[in-house]
Formats: structure tokens, C-alpha cells, sequence
């Protein structure tokens, strides 16, 4: 449907999950394409499993019983639930009932309120899936500090969506690699929105302002980790709370899923 419709060439990518690597923590622009990766992949399982065929060279699903989604925002003003109450609902849905052959998307998980507070919920989430529920999972945020996951958990990898910049212009790629992105260019598609200039100069100050502080926590805190500078972990005026020693985990992974060329495909 998005190629029909699009005046530009759909970029397909490959989508791979196994009983080894069960999350993908997907980063990388605004409108970079995290969420058709995501909902490709999904649409895709749905229709093989319906017994369709699918659009891709090669595909390999195993048995998946339940897709979930979190998606999108929303609210029930008459049945009094804000944005983030629906949003932690369906969270809780999915934490509660997805299990190791579930198929799981979940996108921007934590927005809804304070960035502490919703990076905490959206990095605990992340592991619980991973490690609880072993459901194979698409994660997509931009709380960059998940990325750290995958540094300490192997059923956890980091994929993101490319973007090319030159000067003040940004090109999306909407290519999947492995890795990291770098930033979200969220200025970039405030502006092209049509957000007037001075309120984008503005915003463009108050970022750099907060990268520099973050540059300089960073220093201090790989720096200075064993001295007594850090001992209250209020440094540069942001209120980061320490990092928790990770723990390690040892489960029973006896379900893979891969989805393969954009498009995808699942094993088991």
C-alpha cells in the first residue's frame, strides 16, 4: 500500500528475529520509516499465516500465534483515560499475555510523560521482553539510552534508519542497519512542517545547550566514575539518576523468529 501510493521508490529491508537475538531496538529519524518497517513486518507475518502470499524474495515464518501493537497516540476522554493511561494499558496487555512466539511492535513506548520517567518504563519494558516474555520484538523509540541495551543483554540488537545530511539539508534513506543512529533530526522536520524560523533558531539553541551539558556529564562520568565528583549524580545540573548494575539472565531460548528482504520471515 505505501508503494502504491508513494511518488518515490519503496526501499525494502530485511527483517530478522531469532531465538538469539529476540529485540530490535529500532532508532533513527522522524520520518525515517521506523513504523512501516514495523508494520510491514507484522502485515507480512498476518498474511503468511493467512496462507497469502508475500511481498518478498524470500520469506521463513514460523509459528506465530499473537501479533501486538502499540502504536500511535490516543485517548478515551469519555471513559477518562489521558494519552498515557491508554498507552500503559496496551502496554500492560502486551507485557502481560505476549509469550516466546508472539510477534510484538512496540513504538515510542514512554512519551507520554516525563523523559526519566518514560525512559525508565520503556528500557524496563524492553527487558522484560526480551528476557521474560522472549517475544520477538520491534522496538522503536528515541530515547537513545536504550541503545545501551544491547551492549548488555546478546537477545537484544540495535537497528536504525538512515538519514544523510548535508549542511542545513537532510535526505531519509529509509535503509534498516545494524547499529545506532545518532539523532533524531527532529529540527529538521519541525522546520520543513512549516514551524516558524524564530521558534526553530529558538529550539536550536536549546538543544546544543542541552548536548554540550550532556557531552560534559558524559566526560565526567567516564572519566571521574571513581571519584568522589560524582557522588551526589547531579553533575552539569541534570537530574540523572545512576546507572543500575544490569544483571545477567539465563532462560530457556528454544524459539527463534527471523523475517527476512524487507519483508520479512519467521522461524521457529
Amino acid at each position: 500500500m505505501v508503494e502504491a501510493y508513494s511518488i518515490t521508490p519503496f526501499i525494502a529491508n530485511d527483517s530478522y528475529l531469532n531465538s538469539e537475538q529476540r529485540l530490535a531496538i529500532i532508532t533513527g529519524p522522524n520520518m525515517g520509516g521506523k513504523s512501516t518497517y514495523m508494520r510491514q513486518t507484522a502485515l507480512i507475518c498476518l498474511l503468511a499465516r493467512a496462507g497469502s502470499f508475500v511481498p518478498a524474495e524470500t520469506a521463513r515464518i514460523g509459528q506465530i500465534d499473537r501479533i501486538f501493537t502499540r502504536i500511535g497516540a490516543s485517548d478515551d476522554l469519555s471513559g477518562g483515560k489521558s494519552t498515557f493511561m491508554v498507552e500503559m494499558t496496551e502496554t500492560a496487555t502486551i507485557l502481560n499475555y505476549a509469550g516466546k512466539n508472539s510477534l510484538v511492535l512496540m513504538d515510542e513506548v514512554g512519551r507520554g510523560t516525563s523523559t526519566y520517567d518514560g525512559l525508565s518504563i520503556a528500557m524496563a519494558a524492553a527487558k522484560y521482553l526480551a528476557l521474560h516474555s522472549q517475544a520477538m520484538t520491534l522496538f522503536a523509540t528515541h530515547y537513545f539510552e536504550m541503545t545501551d541495551l544491547a551492549n548488555d543483554y546478546s537477545a537484544i540488537i540495535n537497528l536504525h534508519l538512515d538519514a544523510l545530511q548535508s549542511g542545513d539539508e537532510v535526505t531519509f534513506l529509509h535503509n534498516v542497519k545494524s547499529g545506532a543512529a545518532s539523532q533524531s533530526y527532529g529540527l529538521y522536520v519541525a522546520n520543513i512542517a512549516g514551524i516558524a524560523k524564530p521558534v526553530i533558531k529558538d529550539a536550536g539553541k536549546h538543544y546544543w545547550l542541552k548536548i554540550s551539558l550532556l557531552n560534559k556529564w558524559n566526560y565526567l562520568h567516564h572519566y571521574h566514575k571513581n571519584t568522589k565528583l560524582l557522588s551526589n549524580w547531579k553533575i552539569c545540573r541534570l537530574k540523572i539518576s545512576p546507572p543500575c548494575r544490569r544483571y545477567s539472565y539465563y532462560g530457556n531460548l528454544n524459539s527463534s523468529c527471523s523475517l527476512q528482504n524487507n519483508y520479512s520471515s519467521a522461524n521457529n
